[in-house]
């Protein structure tokens, strides 16, 4: 199934970053700051594929 893929790969990320990434926004780049990350879903994609992971959140 076409979604299992994707979840497989992406995991639980909301559409803004699936399109950044689809477009090749994060092409080249090593670090990511994600600032208001919360519980850091969006992190996950990063943190598998070798990327240097920040993230901050007011609410702890």
């Amino acid at each position: 199934m076409i979604t299992n893929n994707l979840q497989q790969l992406y995991g639980n990320i909301d559409i803004y970053l699936f399109d950044q990434l689809l477009k090749g926004t994060y092409n080249g780049c090593h670090n990511v700051l994600d600032v208001g990350c919360g519980g850091g879903r969006n992190l996950v994609y990063f943190l598998q594929n070798g990327f240097e992971v920040y993230g901050v959140d007011p609410n702890p």
